[in-house]
């Protein structure tokens, strides 16, 4: 019984996996091999399990050339954060760590790698890697805080994928004593994919390691009103990667409400614990390092978020989560100008719908008021003939003709008022349709020009990012 109820709760676990991942753009990542549940048999099939153990090669190439076109991808930003902080720190462990580093992007390919606890040595030997390719940079590498017990700097930066992402402002969170604690680094990113989103998003780098609730509290509320402050930030998703020492009760509520946790959002979760810092042999549940999403527009959808405790390496395990973009976030512009061509196009319908409306019902009172006209001199005919029914036939005669002329009169008014308007509906149908024609080339004029302005952009900002490289290796950066 208990059997049937685990598997019970592994097939759900599959279910929701697939779930989860529904919403798609781009797809270009997957599960990691540090991923528990990639080696329970009931989520993960062996096949795929063994296609992400081959997954390499990403560190230097942005391709995909070892993937199999049966292997389902999924999302279109994938983000890892890791603090690799220890109180001492041997040389031995400082190169493996980068090593570490670089393995993960290698394996993963990560768009972002947010990174805490890094001291200068494992920055410079991280940082050598780095230059060594042309796939990935890092930023955010020129302030650091001092630990108070050890005295050893200790940097956030952030590593992302240059072929994906391109920089528009970077920045940082400091204390605002004369001390100046850094506490958090922040870049935002421009997707090359999506030009048209100036800000794709934000990633916020936190390393809040106070064990006091006062002291997180403050930090983070500081980054929240931060974020809120700056309309460029605020208006695209925020995501907020690192650790906490502590969480205090009210950062546990706006995880709840606007910075989302994503590993409590993805409800195959349920069942691992939340322990992230180990120690190498602890397990308290307690999740100290955390991926947060705030989206206000719900421009990114959740597809993916996993603490990877198969990652043994260091005293904490690192946090992976994939987002995949809302489509209707990205297409909003060309949604607005379409919705405006439409609605431009039904008010000329509308007017010319009036116009005729208008003329029609002038017609009819024009028409009504002439019939009117004519009865009342054919009344007063005939009591004129009444009055004079001693006249000669002659009289009558010219009468009962008069009487047949406006008759024939009429009709023929009528009909050449029906001709006119006949043919003053068909020109008018002929102006809307040569309107209509005038809008439909204008807009196929409008998305021709966004298409090229688009290639164009992107071809700037490559242009850019290539310069930049050629700039650093010709300084030997």
């Amino acid at each position: 019984m208990v059997g049937k109820k685990i598997k019970m709760q592994f097939l759900i676990s599959f279910v929701c996996h697939f779930i989860a991942i529904r919403s798609r753009k781009f797809n270009v990542y997957y599960e990691s091999r540090w991923d528990p549940l990639v080696f329970n048999k009931d989520v993960v099939s062996t096949d795929r399990l063994d296609i992400i153990r081959s997954q390499s090669g990403h560190y230097e190439l942005h391709e995909y050339e070892n993937t199999p076109d049966s292997f389902r991808k999924f999302g279109d930003i994938s983000i890892i954060s890791l603090n690799l902080f220890r109180e001492v720190i041997y040389d031995l462990e400082t190169i493996e760590s980068a090593e570490n580093v670089r393995t993960i992007l290698d394996e993963t390919h990560a768009s972002v790698f947010a990174l805490q606890g890094i001291d200068d040595t494992l920055l410079a030997r991280i940082h050598g890697k780095i230059r060594k390719q042309n796939h990935y940079d890092m930023i955010n590498v020129d302030k650091y805080d001092l630990d108070a017990l050890s005295g050893q700097r200790t940097y956030l930066p952030i590593i992302y994928d240059t072929k994906l992402l391109h920089v528009v402002n970077t920045g940082y969170f400091e204390t605002n004593n004369d001390q100046k604690m850094l506490y958090g680094s922040f870049a935002e990113f421009m997707d090359l994919r999506i030009p048209e989103a100036p800000v794709a998003f934000t990633v916020v780098n936190i390393d809040i390691f106070s064990s006091f609730n006062d002291i997180v509290s403050a930090q983070f509320s500081n980054i929240v009103q931060d974020v809120a402050s700056f309309p460029a930030v605020a208006n695209a998703a925020v995501i907020v990667a690192g650790s906490l020492g502590v969480t205090p009760p009210n950062v546990k509520d706006l995880m709840l409400k606007s910075y989302k946790n994503t590993t409590a959002q993805d409800k195959n979760n349920q069942n691992i614990p939340l322990t992230t810092l180990h120690s190498g042999n602890q397990d308290d549940g307690i999740q100290r390092d955390y991926i947060l999403l705030r989206d206000e527009k719900r421009s990114l959808i959740l597809n993916y978020s996993r603490i990877l405790r198969m990652f043994k390496a260091g005293d904490r395990y690192p946090i992976h989560a994939i987002f995949s973009y809302n489509d209707d976030k990205f297409s909003m512009r060309k949604k607005r100008e379409r919705d405006q061509n439409e609605s431009e196009t039904a008010e000329d319908e509308n007017r010319i719908n009036k116009q005729l409306e208008e003329e029609k019902n002038k017609r009819k009172k024009a028409h009504k008021e002439d019939k009117s006209l004519k009865e009342k001199a054919l009344e007063s005919e005939k009591a004129k003939l009444e009055k004079n029914k001693d006249r000669s036939p002659d009289d009558q005669k010219k009468l009962e003709k008069r009487r047949q002329d406006n008759a024939e009169s009429e009709a023929d008014k009528f009909r050449k008022e029906m001709e006119e308007n006949t043919n003053k509906k068909r020109e008018q149908d002929e102006e809307y349709a040569r309107q209509k024609r005038s809008n439909e080339v204008q807009d196929n004029d409008r998305n021709n020009n966004e298409i090229k302005k688009n290639a164009d952009e992107k071809k700037k900002a490559k242009q850019w990012l290539d310069d930049k490289k050629r700039a650093q290796r010709s300084k030997g950066v």
